[in-house]
């Protein structure tokens, strides 16, 4: 037997030739099988919705609240914080369950424990952030396009109500701490006041000269919107990363403020007074008239954060907007019929060649490798 003489390519041709009706034996059984194969898996449909994401950065500090008792990780800005928000409640236990639960999928997915069910439902339901501001709602359902679609749906606006009840607990405990805050310096206000009150039957004084009385009321509006400042930037702080731009922004408006207030306190204005300057028996009085109208001004400031906190309290608006509504898939995700006939006859193929090569080199071998064996 001459085959090893031949160049290899011929000798695979050869053998090949010779060994035809092996080769077109096996393959069409595998070409048959894997067609059956193929056409009795189940059909499964994908659906898909696309939602949009708002956040007003104005108003973070009005309808955030305290983040920090939530159990998603905060950071970044308010958009990165929805985003973690959002992903939080898709891989939550309550919205799995939702959906479980509204669609049977212990029976549709045949599984004997829950945890498999948990599984099989991550697989066929997920979440794309498109990094545009957008997500992608991804469903597959088996044998139906229209429950496909109908799954998709459902767990957009099973999400967006979640959403809805998380955003306001926020406002609840925003509201919550803008009450103590009103309450916390009203009451200040009022011992400040009845001080005031006691020293002017004292000591006399009545009212400041104008002059003296625009310069403190100048200073007191800055104390105050130093005030407001640093609550919006404690804020901030606590639920934001410490690079985040809007930190920066705050600290150089204190900064500004500050060096404000120092030239009023320390340098001449208009008249030629300034606050050190005042005689010492009225220092006292401009004391206690200054936090009298600092704390006037930081009510005014709260006031209409607290009412506005109400409001946010009892509204039923999500910042998360459907751009695209599921509908139900003309054409099947999987399985790919054509892909799987295709591969197992590579496989195939490539599987009958490796047996006539194995069986040819034990034809001319076989004598050694008896006396081996």
């Amino acid at each position: 037997m001459q085959k090893q003489e031949l160049p290899r390519f011929l000798f695979f041709l050869k053998l090949c030739w010779e060994n035809r009706k092996f080769l077109i034996i096996f393959n069409s059984v595998v070409l048959v099988l894997s067609v059956i194969i193929a056409l009795i898996q189940p059909v499964w449909y994908k659906a898909d919705s696309t939602i949009l994401i708002q956040v007003d950065d104005s108003k973070a500090l009005a309808v955030s609240g305290l983040l920090q008792g939530l159990p998603i990780p905060i950071g970044g800005t308010p958009y990165e914080a929805k985003v973690a928000l959002i992903k939080a409640l898709f891989k939550s236990r309550s919205f799995m369950e939702s959906i479980i639960e509204k669609f049977d999928l212990h029976r549709v997915y045949e599984s004997q424990y829950k945890q498999d069910t948990y599984l099989t439902l991550q697989e066929n339901l997920y979440l794309v952030d498109n990094e545009d501001g957008t997500f992608t709602v991804y469903g597959l359902y088996e044998e139906s396009p229209e429950l496909a679609a109908e799954m998709v749906n459902f767990a957009v606006q099973k999400l967006i109500e979640l959403s809805i009840e998380i955003d306001r607990k926020k406002a609840t405990n925003y509201r919550q701490y803008l009450e103590k805050s009103y309450q916390r310096i009203e009451e200040e206000l009022f011992k400040v006041e009845d001080s005031l009150k006691h020293f002017q039957q004292e000591s006399g004084i009545i009212q400041l000269e104008d002059q003296i009385r625009a310069l403190i009321e100048q200073v007191s509006a800055l104390e105050a919107q130093k005030i407001q400042t640093e609550i919006e930037l404690d804020f901030y702080r606590s639920n934001f990363n410490e690079n985040y731009q809007k930190i920066e922004a705050l600290q150089k408006q204190i900064a500004i403020i500050n060096t404000k207030i120092n030239a009023l306190k320390t340098t001449k204005e208009y008249s030629n007074l300034a606050l050190n300057l005042i005689p010492q028996e009225g220092l006292s009085y401009l004391r206690l008239y200054r936090e009298v109208m600092i704390r006037n001004k930081v009510i005014e400031f709260l006031l209409p954060q607290l009412e506005k906190a109400k409001l946010d309290e009892i509204k039923n608006i999500s910042n998360l907007v459907i751009l695209d509504r599921a509908v139900p898939p003309e054409r099947k995700a999987k399985p790919r019929r054509s892909l799987i006939v295709l591969a197992s006859l590579f496989f195939a193929g490539l599987l009958s060649l490796i047996i006539v090569y194995l069986r040819a080199y034990y034809q001319d071998h076989k004598d050694v490798l008896k006396q081996i064996f």
